[in-house]
């Protein structure tokens, strides 16, 4: 299989006759300029228009319904002048017809879910009760694990949060991550209003949760926090884009049983970079996810979340024995992988760190320029977080 030439996932989008797939090979940079002379093809003689294109992203006409049947099972795939492309992607006419990615029209009558959560996630099981409890807490009502190859206990720990509402979709392809965004949002897009786009190390912290943890009867701190900003923007905000804020080891040697939120303490005094929670109806038909953000259609904005009202805490910087596994392979399209000697000064990198996991001297007391327990003694504090005096994660 020629993995630099393949078309490896796709997205049917029953209602607007459309199909998205994903492409490796068709460009090395993050752009959004359609090659000269790209073209959908299935089978081996029907071609159709590419509607929309972005990095990995190609979004195709369905064939003529009176094709249907002679493509069943036959291979979809991208026809770049007289170069066609490897696929392991099929034609199925019947998902036409039953097809559970359509997208809802209406936001409040159509999709069941105010906000949802999408995460790719890489041998991530033991930081995952803790990340799902806590963000179900503060609102979010669906949670996407896209599992990128893991080996640990994934499976098993997601049966264990039966209660919670979860799934799990093997996403096998490696340093996609932005396309698995993409297609996340797309299966979200006819369940949930919002969606969250976050890592298994990041917290969103709405400040309102003081409040919340005292007030049964308050609306989740994370709804309130989407509506305000959206109340701002006159009812035309397409994503919240919250500010991280890098912790560090914070002098542990071992992962601490009782989570990240009440152990990882010290962080950086300026924010690095944003997440986002996108609403799902103003996502671009190219459904192009730059893992920060995404592309919108006209008419929607995107708006940053005051840091009085929300941020996240980014347990970036975990202790060594875990960190130094990020070594294996970065998650992102376009991020090199540590271990390559190139792009030295990217923002992804860990200052002064590398190109080997070789642990730098004094590492548990790097990265902290400011001590920071507000998430902490909130959580210590949360009576519904806790159950025979221990967090509900350390059961």
């Amino acid at each position: 299989m020629m993995w630099t030439k393949l078309v490896y996932g796709s997205v049917l989008f029953e209602g607007e006759g459309d199909l998205l797939i994903f492409v490796k090979g068709l460009s090395r940079m993050k752009r959004s300029v359609l090659p000269d002379g790209l073209e959908c093809q299935y089978g081996n003689k029907i071609r159709t228009q590419v509607v929309s294109f972005c990095q990995e992203n190609v979004r195709c006409k369905l064939p003529p319904p009176q094709n249907w049947q002679e493509l069943n099972g036959k291979e979809v795939t991208v026809a770049l002048r007289n170069q066609i492309f490897h696929s392991v992607v099929r034609f199925t006419p019947s998902h036409i017809h039953h097809s559970n990615y359509r997208v809802a029209p209406n936001e409040s009558k159509e999709r069941p879910h105010f906000l949802c959560v999408c995460t790719l996630v890489w041998n991530g099981a033991k930081f995952l009760k803790e990340w799902i409890m806590y963000h179900s807490y503060i609102g979010v009502q669906k949670f996407f694990i896209y599992d990128n190859n893991s080996d640990d206990e994934i499976e098993s720990v997601l049966e264990s949060l039966h209660y919670y509402n979860v799934s799990r979709h093997p996403w096998p392809w490696v340093k996609t991550q932005e396309a698995s965004f993409s297609h996340c949002m797309a299966r979200a897009s006819n369940q949930c209003v919002w969606v969250a786009f976050i890592d298994v190390d990041e917290f969103i912290f709405p400040k309102n949760l003081s409040s919340f943890n005292k007030d049964r009867t308050m609306e989740a701190p994370l709804h309130s926090l989407i509506k305000q900003h959206d109340l701002l923007h006159n009812g035309k905000l397409g994503q919240l884009k919250v500010s991280n804020f890098n912790f560090g080891p914070s002098g542990l040697t071992t992962l601490p049983r009782s989570g990240q939120m009440v152990n990882y303490i010290c962080r950086m005094k300026v924010p690095k970079r944003v997440k986002s929670i996108v609403r799902a109806s103003a996502v671009d038909s190219s459904y192009c996810s730059r893992v920060h953000y995404f592309d919108l259609k006209v008419g929607y904005v995107s708006g940053n979340a005051r840091r009085k009202d929300a941020v996240i805490h980014h347990y970036k910087w975990h202790v060594w024995q875990d960190f130094k596994l990020k070594f294996a392979r970065r998650a992102a399209t376009y991020v090199t992988d540590w271990g390559q000697n190139k792009d030295l000064d990217s923002f992804d990198r860990t200052p002064g760190l590398g190109t080997q996991p070789i642990e730098p001297h004094d590492w548990i007391h790097q990265f902290c320029e400011i001590k920071d327990t507000s998430l902490r003694d909130l959580i210590t504090n949360a009576s519904r977080l806790h159950a025979a005096g221990k967090l509900l994660w350390e059961r």
